[in-house]
């Protein structure tokens, strides 16, 4: 028994020390050291928390994900082989990443009340008959990314580089709202804009998913102004729609605005400016009389660019 025993172990060393020898048992995998570098020469003052890199199979199966906290990239690890990757910012409030493939990966915004904006308990509001049905969701985040449609990671021990430059691709909406009459600091106001796209495709680099609607808080510069910033995938991801401005009040009356034309026609499409003159607001009379039930619309109007 015991000589049985002291063959077995000295077959197992001999198996053992075989293989460290050949060097085969430590890398099955053919493993290799890769640089990422975020150029951002295109976007000088980009400031993300975080980057996102999403390398693909050459057959569009997703692979890996990685994060870096560091905005010029850092140091992976990867088998060798053949990629297609996706990159953008990370660590976003409202953006999220949904897609287990190259083409179906895409960045979409969560939902969110229409009123949210208003920090009011109220019934919902009428919202345009076009948009009726469109989902509602958050502003967007400003993105940074791209994509790489080939690489190629070579065996070998000196650590590989793979450099990755991102580009914007959210565009930026301001709205003025000028000549308001009535603007009471106990009248409560949001705005909503609707036929924006919902998700921006990275593959594609163009917005994507279905129209949803956007809820809008307002600033007040001045007594006779509203005016809003924020930032969207982009409008009309797959055939042109209209787009309709509408302001809400605590008084529940609202006013519709048709700004298709505005969005549509604007020179730069990353950069939209959205204007609106003239819209008298309802008077706030101290919360004494009867409360409104439902809501009323005061003005349907088209807005023409001029």
């Amino acid at each position: 028994m015991k000589k049985a025993l002291f063959f077995y172990i000295t077959g197992v060393m001999l198996m053992l020390q075989s293989c460290i020898e050949r060097d085969l048992c430590y890398d099955h995998t053919h493993m290799r050291d890769v640089e990422i570098k975020f150029d951002w020469s295109l976007q000088p003052d980009a400031t993300p928390s975080t980057m996102v890199a999403h390398f693909f199979t050459s057959d569009g199966k997703h692979y890996k994900r990685y994060e870096f906290t560091d905005r010029g990239g850092g140091k992976i690890r990867i088998e060798s082989g053949a990629y297609m990757v996706l990159f953008h910012n990370g660590e976003m409030e409202w953006v999220r990443e949904r897609g287990n493939s190259w083409d179906s990966y895409e960045l979409y915004t969560l939902e969110e009340g229409l009123l949210d904006p208003m920090s009011r308990d109220m019934p919902a509001p009428p919202r345009p008959s076009i948009s009726a049905d469109e989902p509602v969701r958050y502003a967007a985040e400003t993105i940074w990314g791209g994509s790489v449609e080939s690489v190629t990671v070579e065996p070998g021990n000196a650590p590989a580089v793979i450099t990755m430059t991102p580009e914007k691709a959210t565009s930026r909406y301001s709205v003025e709202i000028s000549d308001v009459s009535n603007l009471s600091e106990n009248l409560d106001i949001s705005a909503a804009i609707s036929g924006m796209a919902e998700s921006h495709s990275l593959s594609k680099r163009a917005p994507s998913g279905s129209l949803v609607t956007i809820p809008l808080g307002l600033d007040r510069p001045d007594d006779h102004t509203l005016t809003s910033q924020f930032v969207v995938f982009g409008h009309c991801p797959e055939t042109p729609s209209e787009h309709i401005l509408t302001v809400y009040t605590s008084e529940k009356i609202y006013y519709n605005f048709d700004v298709t034309d505005q969005v549509h026609d604007a020179p730069d499409p990353s950069d939209i400016h959205i204007k609106v003159k003239g819209i008298t607001l309802p008077t706030v009379n101290s919360g004494l009389t009867p409360s409104v039930d439902e809501w009323d619309d005061i003005e349907d109007i088209l807005i023409k660019l001029n």
